[in-house]
């Protein structure tokens, strides 16, 4: 039975042997702005869950990754959900007449959805750090004394990594009770800028905003890539071992069972994470050409 466990570790060979998806490498470099008088342009980098899965090792009952329109499709009515105002881009928006309770809720959302975004970036840089320092056990160079200083390390990095993922369970918890409230009280968001102002000139406040929330946004894509592929490929080493050679550690099937599973679930992750960096790129593309055609100047979106 155990043989079958060997079937899907065909689908992260490449993870190990793509250089496409190492942030060391070409593809994850984020290209410098011109500093001449130009629109800044950004190439868009495709990426394909075949550089990553050959075909045939395709993990059996996996998801497709979802499409650019699909993914922008739910991250919109994800915001439309928790009562987020829509900026219409219409020169004179209507003014706030939220209520001080409403107010209030505003600001608790904003510093809850804060605390959940540093945790989730505290919390995927700690697990990040361990795959480090299990390469590092892996060094033919260690010596001895290192190697139990390496351990020491990753025996602290793995409470602290335990420690922050309660702490983020605690901090997703009181988020979604107050998004919770926002809906049972139909408050809504502060409106962000309009991409006119009262003018009808075309407000730079407006592209700088929403070109810096995708750069967070491309950050922690990019991010989730490096973390799912270091947590597949070691989900795969550890079955390998275990099914096969001398060094096989025989773990049970239900063992390796949730092993598979966890396996599996990795790579949908990764995928997931790819698309997600082509769309934030594309969008990102798409707004540097909007803002062009509405006149503003070129380099505003240059930090």
């Amino acid at each position: 039975m155990r043989a079958g466990f060997t079937i899907t570790g065909l689908a992260v060979i490449m993870l190990c042997a793509s250089g496409s998806f190492s942030l060391e490498g070409a593809a994850y470099q984020q290209e410098k702005q011109p500093q001449d008088n130009k629109p800044p342009k950004r190439r868009v980098v495709t990426y394909s869950t075949e550089d990553i899965i050959p075909a045939s090792g395709r993990v059996s009952g996996s998801s497709e990754p979802k499409s650019e329109a699909a993914t922008e499709s739910e991250e919109a009515s994800g915001k439309k959900s928790t009562g987020e105002a829509d900026a219409t881009g219409k020169a004179g928006s209507q003014p706030d007449n939220a209520s001080p309770e409403e107010r209030a809720w505003r600001e608790a959302l904003v510093g809850a959805r804060k605390r959940v975004k540093e945790l989730e970036r505290e919390t995927e840089e700690i697990e990040l750090a361990i795959a480090d320092l299990q390469n590092e056990l892996t060094n033919v160079n260690q010596t001895a004394n290192s190697g139990l200083e390496t351990v020491k390390r990753l025996e602290l990095a793995s409470r602290q990594l335990n420690e922050m993922r309660e702490e983020l369970r605690t901090a997703r918890e009181q988020l979604s009770k107050l998004e919770e409230q926002g809906r049972d009280s139909d408050f809504k968001e502060a409106p962000g800028p309009s991409s006119k102002d009262k003018q009808g000139n075309p407000n730079a406040d407006y592209y700088k905003q929403k070109y810096n929330s995708l750069v967070e946004e491309l950050e922690t894509a990019e991010r989730r890539v490096r973390l799912y592929e270091n947590r597949a490929r070691e989900l795969n080493r550890q079955i390998q071992t275990s099914v096969g050679g001398p060094q096989g550690t025989g773990l049970d099937n239900f063992t390796l069972a949730r092993m598979q599973r966890e396996f599996e679930e990795a790579i949908r992750e990764l995928e997931r994470a790819i698309t997600s960096v082509n769309s934030i790129r594309s969008r990102m593309e798409r707004l540097q050409e909007d803002a062009r055609q509405a006149g503003l100047p070129p380099g505003i979106f240059r930090q």
